[in-house]
């Protein structure tokens, strides 16, 4: 007992060796956790590997809400995915920097993304740092640069060249499996992920694996999809300049909201959506005894 209460007792030793700086690909690497959620063999919709693929759609979608690049290609195929959008494509001064320095990105006060999905200078630099090999090529004005990097060290950057494809970005990516164990993408938790993207982007088209998805009258089309039985009344469809809402009731029990902000399906509601549900069911209550029903 004595023996144990002097180990105890023992001071532990913290000095200047304790204290660590990792890279930055390094900590996301050690802690991916904060910044994709769960890791998962892609068994669940919200698993990493998904993650992976949508911060690269979302820079894509942020092209597509500042008016460029009207189709996105995604290919997946035994483990490896490739995004292609046609907008502006990035920089092409600035082509590493997007997709290897942390907090480095046009949207915090630029002009160029009034609107955007990604905002905060992390997402794509986390597909990278969590990858076996990334490969990312921006086509900008008849010129194009490339950079390809393993576990996010640059194994090759190729010079500014010329070229005829159109402008945009390619993006191609392998998930590592040092990370992501026996990984597997499921088609069916993709696609999900895609009609909602066209839903709150109409007139956006996605081409999956060859697979067309598009949608005419966005939310609409998802209250229409989801919906398994006949509406009491027409879809009410309300429509501003950052806000857009659909509504309806039928026989079907129970109720089923979809909510989205800045682009981001949240599953598990939140304010917004309670001040949503308490302002409509005020408003409903208020009108009613308006006209003494």
């Amino acid at each position: 007992m004595d023996e144990l209460n002097s180990t105890m007792q023992q001071p532990t030793a913290y000095n200047d060796d304790d204290i660590k700086t990792l890279d930055w690909m390094e900590h996301i690497r050690r802690r991916p956790g904060m910044y994709i959620g769960k890791l998962g063999d892609g068994s669940y919709a919200d698993d990493g590997i998904y993650v992976l693929l949508k911060e690269v759609l979302d820079n894509s979608i942020d092209e597509y809400m500042m008016g460029y690049g009207k189709t996105i290609e995604v290919t997946v195929e035994e483990g490896t995915v490739s995004v292609r959008d046609y907008g502006r494509g990035v920089p092409l001064g600035k082509v590493v920097d997007v997709s290897s320095k942390m907090n480095t990105g046009a949207k915090y006060d630029s002009k160029a993304f009034k609107k955007s999905v990604g905002l905060n200078g992390v997402g794509i630099k986390a597909v990278n740092a969590l990858s076996s090999y990334f490969l990312i090529t921006s086509y900008r004005d008849g010129e194009c640069k490339r950079v390809e990097y393993n576990k996010a060290v640059i194994t090759e950057e190729a010079p500014i060249c010329p070229t005829e494809e159109a402008n945009g970005t390619l993006t191609y990516f392998i998930p590592d499996k040092e990370i992501f164990k026996d990984y597997q993408y499921k088609d069916e938790y993709i696609e999900s992920l895609l009609k909602n993207y066209v839903f709150l982007n109409s007139g956006l088209t996605i081409v999956f694996n060859g697979k067309k998805f598009h949608s005419r009258n966005g939310l609409v089309d998802l209250l229409n999809e989801n919906m398994t039985t006949e509406p009491l009344y027409p879809i009410v469809h309300l429509k501003g300049e950052d806000i857009e809402v659909v509504i309806t009731h039928s026989n079907q029990y129970g109720e089923e909201y979809y909510s989205f902000v800045n682009g981001q399906h949240t599953t598990q509601g939140g304010t917004h959506l309670s001040a949503f549900r308490e302002a409509l069911g005020r408003v409903i209550k208020e009108y009613l005894s308006l006209i003494h029903i």
